[in-house]
């Protein structure tokens, strides 16, 4: 190699080979065992003013592992990857959570790529995919949190939690078609007058971020976004709707992108994308983003919510926060006393809050609410709350509605 490191480089990648991140463990337990298509990588080595993951001298191919802490830092990724690229270097980058649930996927992902590395001429001429004029439509399923715990702050801001998610039927629906265009256009309608149809939409996000990641020649994108999970509620439905686009265009391009892609790019635009691509039930952990598939139960449920009233996820943090601070005592009682911290923190601020809990003890705030749901009883009809009786629980996350 012609990189020349200092010595304080040299033992800061000794330091990271000796104390490997358990995804770290495991991938380099399987890549000692397995040797991809005859190559050898070695563990953690400098690149210049970088520190690689994993490092195939011979082909200079790279293995970066990535768990989504890193979405705040998507501008310096890029420029990374550019960096690496510049010097000839093939990146191959793998989400966490697929290191724990599908590492025999995972090889086999890593073999098909390494048989015949992409070198740097090819980077930026990746073959163009022709849109479906038709469309196709996705079907986008809210969550609840069955639990949710916060287990502490994290360096960049969010906080670390603990929550079991299931995914219901209640839906939005995105109605999704491209064409061939000279520019590229993104255009977004629904029926809702509580979202944006702009870029402050996390759809419209979710699409640029997919353009951007995959290369695609210019097309004109539309998407009719039905919605029917409330806004502002706790039950991922932005999130939903995000991961659903990142999911239908894929499916309208041919699948540019494998679903360990799909999950790093849901893990840059937000905490609970990840849950919603695969639904079902889910331990989450990390930010939302680190998924354990746990046993689908069958349960019917169902929801209330203030029709005038959300909560921003930001906004329940900060409260939470603060009442750790002050020892906070809800007249609902101690935080150990509620399934969802979330709920200890905002409950005492909102009287309509306090009026769910009153005629519904029993059920619990999902999220960051402003929605509660109760476990095989129904809801009565409320003035001034919107209610959704005999829902059910799901196993399937976005899907193709045939």
């Amino acid at each position: 190699m012609k990189f020349q490191h200092p010595e304080q480089q040299k033992q800061n990648a000794k330091d990271m080979r000796d104390n490997p991140t358990p995804p770290e463990a495991i991938l380099w337990n399987y890549l000692k065992k397995s040797q991809l298509n005859g190559l050898k990588f070695r563990r953690q080595q400098p690149i210049g003013k970088y520190i690689v993951d994993f490092l195939c001298c011979s082909k200079k191919i790279i293995i970066e592992l990535d768990g989504g802490q890193h979405s705040e830092n998507e501008k310096y990724d890029e420029l990374r990857d550019k960096y690496l690229q510049s010097e000839g270097y093939q990146v191959i980058r793998i989400w966490n959570n697929e290191i724990y649930n599908n590492i025999e996927g995972v090889m086999q992902y890593l073999k098909d790529k390494t048989k015949s590395p992409t070198r740097k001429s090819e980077i930026s001429t990746l073959p163009s995919r022709e849109g479906n004029v038709d469309g196709i439509k996705i079907q986008c399923p809210a969550k609840i949190n069955l639990t949710l715990k916060v287990t502490g702050k994290r360096p960049d801001g969010f906080h670390n939690i603990e929550s079991i998610m299931q995914s219901i039927s209640l839906y939005d629906y995105l109605t999704i078609s491209a064409e061939p265009s000279e520019k590229f256009e993104i255009t977004l309608a629904g029926n809702s007058t509580e979202i944006p149809y702009d870029e402050r939409n996390l759809v419209h996000k979710a699409s640029m971020l997919f353009v951007e990641r995959t290369n695609l020649s210019p097309h004109k994108i539309d998407i009719y976004i039905e919605k029917n999970i409330p806004v502002s509620a706790g039950l991922a439905g932005g999130s939903t709707d995000a991961a659903g686009t990142l999911y239908g265009l894929n499916k309208i391009f041919n699948e540019p992108l494998s679903k360990q892609e799909l999950h790093t790019l849901c893990a840059k635009l937000g905490s609970d994308l990840n849950f919603c691509l695969e639904g079902g039930r889910q331990m989450t952990s990390g930010r939302g983003e680190i998924l354990k598939p746990l046993e689908f139960e069958e349960f019917s449920l169902s929801l209330i919510k203030p029709k005038n009233l959300g909560i921003s996820a930001k906004e329940a943090y900060t409260k939470f926060s603060e009442k750790m601070k002050n020892n906070f005592q809800s007249q609902f009682g101690a935080r150990d006393d509620f399934a969802n911290d979330l709920e200890w923190a905002v409950i005492d601020d909102y009287e309509e809050l306090k009026t769910i809990k009153k005629l519904y003890p029993k059920s619990v705030m999902s999220g960051s609410g402003s929605s509660y749901f109760s476990v095989n009883t129904e809801f009565a009809p409320t003035e001034n709350y919107w209610t959704a009786n005999n829902l059910k629980a799901t196993a399937q996350g976005i899907c193709v509605l045939n």
